[in-house]
């Protein structure tokens, strides 16, 4: 699956590259989500960033968590990195 941070749309997606299908969203209490990586020691956590980058008062009044990190505890078991070998 690949999973997409929303800027300016406050969600996570979840998507099916096979077919093409939305599989999942993930509302947010920030605006501008920015990136997503799994971690923890199993995988299963999901580690999302957001941004206050160009936020008004107004925004930042409905989305004050804006800037963020947060961190979403999925059944869902996520793939290990590999190191760049230079």
């Amino acid at each position: 699956m690949l999973w997409v941070a929303m800027w300016g749309g406050a969600k996570l997606t979840r998507w099916n590259p096979a077919t093409g299908k939305l599989v999942e969203e993930i509302p947010f209490p920030a605006l501008n989500v920015s990136s997503c990586a799994f971690g923890g020691p199993d995988l299963t956590d999901l580690y999302v960033t957001s941004a206050r980058k160009e936020m008004n008062v107004a925004k930042l009044t409905k989305y004050p968590l804006s800037g963020g990190l947060f961190r979403i505890r999925t059944n869902i078991q996520g793939m290990p990195t590999f190191e760049f070998g230079g």
